[in-house]
């Protein structure tokens, strides 16, 4: 399932404070982050976008091993470029945002579920 709004990804010196994120990664070497154009207003940081989020729904993700590397899979055999981020319960993959058609339209083929 797409989420409704574009996202861009930035690579920051430090952690943000505040701000509207889809996402923060920390890993100790750098700091990337994910958010809407807004979040990122006036930051001079290193930018790419504009990307558009897909949502895979599965219903028990820590007992499906494989489903990341079959939807991705899917996609790059395609030719389209992705980055995959996890939460708790869901799984999201961010396209270029003029790919979002082309990403569903794989996905739905390939019967993964949110995608059509």
């Amino acid at each position: 399932m797409p989420l409704p709004d574009e996202y861009f990804v930035a690579k920051m010196p430090t952690r943000p404070h505040g701000g509207n994120w889809l996402v923060v990664v920390d890993d100790g070497h750098e700091v990337t982050v994910v958010g809407g154009d807004g979040a990122l207003g006036g930051l001079s940081a290193d930018v790419k976008g504009p990307f558009r989020a897909l949502r895979l729904e599965i219903a028990t993700p820590f007992e499906a091993p494989g489903f990341i590397a079959a939807a991705t899979a899917a996609l790059a055999e395609e030719k389209v470029n992705v980055l995959v981020f996890s939460t708790f319960s869901f799984d999201y993959v961010l396209v270029e945002a003029e790919m979002l058609d082309r990403a569903i339209e794989i996905l739905g083929a390939r019967g993964f579920p949110g995608s059509r």
